[in-house]
């Protein structure tokens, strides 16, 4: 006996871009608010390096002398 060519052919088949897309927004509508938040990508907050100015600085020290 051989096998089913048909079955075959659907198993080995790529998936367009438009079923991907709707698998996504399937999965997407499950996920949780916190989760839709982790995995949000470009909106993330970066961190930024703490600015000082110098200036108001060195005039707190020189007073405080």
């Amino acid at each position: 006996m051989s096998a089913c060519k048909c079955s075959t052919k659907k198993l080995n088949r790529e998936p367009t871009p438009e079923q991907i897309q709707k698998r996504a927004a399937r999965i997407r509508k499950r996920w949780s608010r916190r989760t839709e938040q982790r995995r949000r990508v470009g909106n993330r907050t970066q961190w930024i390096i703490p600015n000082i100015d110098l200036t108001e600085l060195d005039c707190q020290l020189c007073c405080a002398s």
